[in-house]
Formats: C-alpha cells, sequence, structure tokens
C-alpha cells in the first residue's frame, strides 16, 4: 500500500448474500441514508440493531474526555457495526459516522441472532 492511502474495510460477500436474502422478501432489512458528518451510532449510548454498510464510507472513532477524536478504522460495502453493543447490552464504545453519503442495512437484534443461529452462510 502506498504512503498516505487509508485501508478501508470490506465484505463484499456479506453484502452480496444480504442481497440475495432481501430478493428472497426476508424482511429483517431496512434500509437507512446517512449523509456525511451524520453519526449513526453515538459513543457512551445503547443501540438494538446491527448496521451493514450497503454503500458508501464510514469512520470508527473514539472520543476523549477532550473532545479530541481517535480513528480505529475505516468501513466500507458490507462491513457491520453495533453488533458488539447489541449482543453485551453495553453501551457503544465508539462513534460511527459518514464520511460519504451512506446507505446501510438496519437489522434488529433478533433478526440477527436468528440468522446467526439458523443461516450457517449468514454465519461464517
Amino acid at each position: 500500500m502506498s504512503k498516505g492511502k487509508k485501508m478501508i474495510r470490506t465484505d463484499q460477500e456479506l453484502l452480496d448474500y444480504i442481497d440475495i436474502l432481501c430478493r428472497l422478501d426476508i424482511d429483517y432489512f431496512f434500509e437507512d441514508r446517512y449523509l456525511p458528518k451524520q453519526k449513526i451510532i453515538e459513543q457512551e449510548k445503547k443501540y438494538a440493531s446491527v448496521f451493514i454498510i450497503k454503500e458508501g464510507i464510514a469512520k470508527c472513532y473514539l472520543s476523549d474526555e477532550n473532545g479530541k477524536d481517535f480513528i480505529q478504522e475505516f468501513l466500507g460495502k458490507g462491513m457491520k457495526f453495533g453488533e458488539l453493543e447489541v449482543f453485551s447490552g453495553k453501551l457503544s464504545f465508539c462513534s460511527i459516522e459518514a464520511i460519504t453519503k451512506l446507505e446501510v442495512y438496519k437489522i434488529s437484534y433478533t433478526h440477527f441472532n436468528y440468522l446467526l443461529e439458523q443461516d450457517k452462510r449468514f454465519n461464517r
């Protein structure tokens, strides 16, 4: 990787499989859109859904008590977030913010957990 380029994590295989599930009328996924700089998840808040990026780029970052942000990673197509907080029942560890226009699939904890337990391809 050349100097200065940022690594953006992706998971095209998961995104392709979600597209298949949606075409099969599995209505577990809801689409949502966010504008650049809009927060999807805020640090120290509780959430009941998991998000999967359909299109765009988001950043995951921590903010300290002085308001300084520390970027943890960049997320692209097919990357999921919010699952750790949903399964642990704890407050979110970091914030997720759209860098570009962002389209996401949103799925409830109940449906996400069902797919993990019942669908071997989803739970790869």
